[in-house]
């Protein structure tokens, strides 16, 4: 007899997956769109807002706009140390998980 149904335990999802699924929705939801093309007015308002840029583009998204090197760079400084911060979290919780008390 399974345990999972009404009234039975059911694997949970932890923190860490949820702000990642969450983090996931939220930045690929622009991206998806600018690639497809249904974001070209995303794109004029990230431009407007430099953002994007028009000039020297390196990585093209949408309506000819994109990163160049010092946006890239930002941008995967930015990933980064998202990711590091991340991991710590992790990290700490393992630890304080493990903790007798």
């Amino acid at each position: 007899m399974s345990t999972t149904g009404r009234g039975g335990s059911a694997p949970q999802m932890g923190d860490e997956a949820i702000a990642l699924l969450v983090v996931a929705v939220v930045v690929a939801g622009p991206i998806l769109a600018m690639l497809s093309g249904a974001g070209d007015g995303v794109a004029t308002w990230l431009v407007a807002h430099r953002v994007l840029t028009r000039d020297d583009v390196l990585v093209h998204l949408a309506a000819g706009a994109g990163f160049d090197l010092a946006r890239l760079v930002v941008g995967i400084g930015v990933l980064l140390g998202l990711l590091a911060w991340a991991v710590r979290v992790a990290q700490r919780r393992r630890i304080a998980a493990r903790r007798p008390g």
